[in-house]
């Protein structure tokens, strides 16, 4: 019933948008009711009046017998038939169609009327009076029958039953155009020919011989395209005055517009004989000779007339067009020209002009000329073919598709616009669409080999292999022997992973032709992808050996080579493939993957640059250069990568992922946030992505975020250590000390004997000053390697923290055990003992030191400190000149050397030191000071 339902709305919706005159439209939804139930006779009927509606009579007519083929005996579309078939010129088929409709209802309303026009079109006007008085037997004022009869009776000369018919009009539309034709000279002379005609039939009543008066009806008659008529008018008029030129020279007009050629140019030719200067007349008899194809003699009369009217627009219009159907293209643009000089907006010679510049190979000009033309009617299907045409001449495929689509809009049967559509996008890897086209193709002619040869190109690149074989079976069952077609069925097999069936359609056509280096080439491809690279670079060698040079073959060795892992082997390879074809971006792609594997970097983002330069939207190549610009710390390029592949694919995850963490290096965390968010959107599961992201939320001291984030990831990886050490540092962050323990404590538990993770961590938390927890690293690695002296030192550095100067010297005594010359023990050492006011001891161990390391201004500092609280004053300053004699802008050795001056009463030295310090840091107080206090010491000679 659902259905049902929907297929009743979709014919609703058509016969509404009928009603709306939106036939186009209304064909849509009448063609989806159809392709569902085919037999749906509201669906069809709607089709076909839609498309008589749209005047596309030759569609309208297949498909009333379409519909008559189901339904013999619908009397609407018999008679709709009829009218497509009357509009079409096959006037007794419509008749024919009009006889079955009356057959069948004798009542069928307007059937008559429409079967009258059809006789009167072809003569039998008596017939086509009886049809229109059946007609108004039931309607009296039945205006459209009373017109035709009355046409009807004036083509039978019967003319005071055609004034009836005409009166009868009148009672009814006082307006009616087709009654009112009569009007006076002075109309004529307007050119208001209508209005003229209904004063003419009523002079004609009273005066029927009137050479003038019939003159100037038949004029306004042939105005009104009623060329039969009006040439019996202008025989009329002739009878009356046998050589007036002007009748004979309209006549011969009316001929030639009736596609009477012969009788034209008698008339013209007449013409010719009364006034042999009449270039009107000239020029129409070179009208009908063109169009009777004596072009010859055509541009003798078109050549006559321009040399007296070189400006003739209508003469070179025509001279232009005899030139292009004789295929002389050249000549005749510049006749085009001249009248695109006096008349620019000239549609049609834009067109023609258009037309000879293609045919003439001239495509870039052509395109030109159909865009003007186009500017003026954008719809028009002959110009949108013609101008895809040239662009795919051109090789601009999209820009050609669009032109085909244009056409095929305005006339869907056009299969010449749908071949060409097919190629373009082919050519442009619209596979899809290309196979939809070959498919409306094949509907027309479903045994065209070469289209089914065509589609199975296509339904490989599709990646539609299975239904690409079939087509290449139907064909090799027509055909064994084609070697093209085995061909194309390997690859398809190939391409379903079918490698030792691709090997063996290879294997055949090898035992034909041995040197088939396609064959070789794809043989070689199938053994790959079975991972036998040695087999396939002896095929690809066996191609080399025949075309050394051949850049294809160059590169898949060059591939296979890098699987083997011979990476220079295949670098080498790639490089002789990119000079023979330096823009091979297959070559040049695989080369940057090389590179980038090898870690270089730049090398491969060169090459990723090339690639760009092609197809600057190629979202993998744009991926992986902005990979390899991250790993050189090029990271706002490697974003403006990662933007371009989001552009493309919002739902990118890697490319996601990857611009989180360029923005995290750039300490943009905030913005890596947002990126990572996305990814995990994308890609929920993704550990590193999780673990990135928690990483920018502690970087931006969203602490609580982060943990949570940090339980997600050990929710699935419970032993995660680093992610462990992280939370803990978050939670220390916000004060919580106990569950931070208790992180640590797992950690502990997780990387009890991994001393070096151990000594990691305990470092870790050390340079954070987070020293109790370090302790406990410190002192589990101790319990396994109780001689490392580093930890020992940093212990010892944790105890000086703590004020346990004592202990922290038994820890540095302890490192000195293992290391004698341990240097930074003894300096750190020395730094205890001076806080334990050991000032002696703590000299010896700084002498150590910088006997050893004689630059280290650390410990000369510290050493020049003793020396000073010893009031060693001259073995301090010679410390702190050592150390500015390293260090020139040294602030402490120039502070303190500039205090000890100062307590030896060497204020002006003192000044200078202080001053020195003041250079580099104006704003130091204590400087400022000591400073002050050594300009104006007091009596005894104190500065502070």
């Amino acid at each position: 019933m659902t259905n049902i339902f929907k297929i009743d709305r979709l014919c609703s919706k058509g016969d509404s948008l009928f009603d709306e005159g939106k036939y186009r439209y209304a064909i849509r939804y009448y063609d989806k009711v159809i392709k569902v139930v085919p037999n749906h006779v509201d669906a069809l009927s709607g089709k076909g009046d839609s498309l008589l509606a749209l005047e596309r009579y030759p569609e309208a007519i297949k498909f009333y017998d379409r519909m008559l083929s189901i339904y013999p005996d619908h009397t609407d579309a018999l008679r709709s038939k009829g009218i497509a078939l009357y509009n079409t010129g096959r006037h007794e088929d419509a008749i024919a169609c009009y006889n079955k409709t009356l057959n069948l209802n004798s009542d069928h309303e307007f059937t008559p009327n429409h079967r009258g026009d059809a006789l009167s079109w072809l003569g039998r006007y008596n017939e086509a009076i009886t049809c229109y008085d059946e007609v108004l037997a039931t309607d009296p004022y039945h205006v459209d029958a009373l017109r035709h009869k009355g046409d009807a009776l004036y083509a039978l000369k019967r003319y005071d039953e055609a004034t009836t018919c005409y009166d009868s009009i009148l009672k009814v539309n006082p307006d009616d155009v087709s009654a009112l034709h009569y009007k006076s000279d002075s109309l004529v002379r307007e050119g208001r020919y209508d209005e003229a005609s209904s004063y003419f039939d009523r002079i004609l009543t009273v005066d029927p011989d009137s050479a003038k008066i019939l003159h100037n009806k038949g004029m306004s008659l042939q105005h009104s395209e009623r060329y039969d008529e009006a040439i019996e008018y202008y025989d009329k008029a002739l009878a009356a005055d046998p050589d007036h030129p002007h009748t004979l020279y309209h006549k011969g007009n009316a001929l030639l517009a009736l596609k009477r050629y012969t009788e034209a140019i008698i008339c013209y030719d007449t013409v010719l004989l009364i006034e042999p200067g009449n270039m009107s007349a000239l020029h129409n008899r070179g009208a009908a000779l063109y169009s009777s194809e004596k072009y010859k003699e055509a541009i003798s009369c078109f050549e006559t007339v321009l040399a007296a009217y070189p400006d003739h627009i209508n003469a070179l219009h025509n001279m232009s067009n005899v030139l292009c159907n004789m295929g002389r293209y050249k000549e005749a643009i510049p006749y085009y020209d001249k009248i695109l000089a006096v008349e620019p907006d000239n549609g049609e010679t834009i067109q023609n002009k258009a037309d000879a510049l293609y045919y003439d190979s001239k495509y870039h000009e052509a395109i030109t000329y159909y865009d003007k033309a186009l500017a003026a009617d954008p719809d028009r299907g002959y110009l949108l073919f013609q101008k895809g045409e040239c662009l795919f001449a051109l090789d601009r495929f999209n820009e050609a598709i669009t032109c085909y689509d244009g056409a095929i809009v305005a006339n869907p049967g056009n299969l010449l616009a749908l071949d060409s559509k097919g190629m373009a996008l082919y050519c442009v890897k619209r596979y899809h669409e290309a196979i939809r086209c070959y498919d409306r193709a094949l509907a027309a002619d479903p045994d065209h080999t070469f289209t089914i040869h065509q589609k199975v190109i296509v339904l490989s690149q599709l990646e539609r292999y299975d239904e690409a074989v079939v087509c290449c079976d139907r064909i090799l069952a027509v055909k064994p022997d084609d070697l093209d077609i085995q061909h194309e069925k390997g690859y398809c097999l190939y391409m379903l992973d079918k490698n030792r069936d691709a090997i063996a359609c290879y294997d055949k056509i090898l035992a034909v032709e041995p040197d088939d280096t396609i064959a070789l080439f794809q043989k070689g491809l199938a053994f790959y992808d079975e991972g036998q690279h040695q087999e396939a670079i002896a095929c690809y060698d066996s191609i080399l050996k025949i075309e050394p040079n051949d850049k294809d073959t160059l590169f898949q060795k060059g591939r296979a080579l890098d699987e083997d892992g011979e990476y220079k082997e295949a670098i080498t390879c790639f490089n002789q493939a990119l000079e023979i074809d330096p823009y091979n971006m297959d070559a040049i792609f695989h080369k940057a993957e090389v590179l980038f594997g090898l870690n270089r970097y730049q090398e491969a983002i060169t090459c990723y640059d090339k690639i760009l330069e092609t197809n600057s939207d190629d979202i993998v190549v744009l991926y992986n250069k902005g990979n390899a610009l991250c790993n050189i710390d090029r990271y706002k390029e490697a974003i403006t990568c990662y933007d371009k592949v989001l552009t493309a694919d919002p739902d990118y995850t890697d490319a996601l992922y990857n611009k989180g963490d360029a923005l995290y290096n750039l300490e943009r965390f905030r913005e890596a946030i947002m990126y990572y968010d996305e990814a995990l959107r994308v890609n929920p599961d993704n550990i590193n992505i999780l673990y990135d992201l928690s990483d920018a939320l502690f970087r931006t001291n969203r602490y609580k975020e982060a943990i949570m984030r940090y339980d997600q990831i050990l929710a699935v990886e419970p032993d995660d250590t680093d992610t462990l050490y992280q939370k803990s540092h978050a939670l220390y962050i916000l004060g919580k000390h106990k569950k931070a323990m208790a992180c640590h404590d797992e950690i502990l538990a997780a990387i009890s004997n991994d001393t070096v993770q151990l000594e990691n961590i305990g470092n870790s938390l050390h340079t954070m000053e987070r020293y109790e927890e370090a302790i406990k690293y410190y002192d589990r690695l101790l319990e396994i390697d109780p001689n490392n002296k580093a930890v020992l030192c940093n212990k010892g550095f944790i105890m000086c923290h703590y004020e346990k100067y004592k202990e922290a010297i038994m820890y540095y005594d302890k490192a000195l055990v293992v290391d004698t010359d341990y240097m930074h023990a003894l300096s750190e050492k020395g730094t205890a003992l001076l806080v334990l006011n050991e000032y002696e001891e703590a000299i010896e161990c700084y002498d150590k030191v910088l006997a050893v390391e004689p630059d280290d201004t650390y410990t000369q500092y510290a050493k020049g400190f003793s020396l000073y609280l010893l009031e060693r004053c001259e073995e301090a300053i010679e410390c702190y000149d050592e150390i500015i004699a390293l260090d020139p802008d040294h602030i402490g050795a120039l502070y303190y050397k500039g205090m000890v001056l100062a307590h030896l009463g060497r204020y002006k030295e003192a000044i200078e030191c202080y001053d020195k310090v003041l250079t580099l840091e104006p704003d130091n107080l204590d400087v400022i000071n000591d400073r002050d206090a050594a300009l104006y010491p007091d009596e005894k000679g104190n500065f502070s």
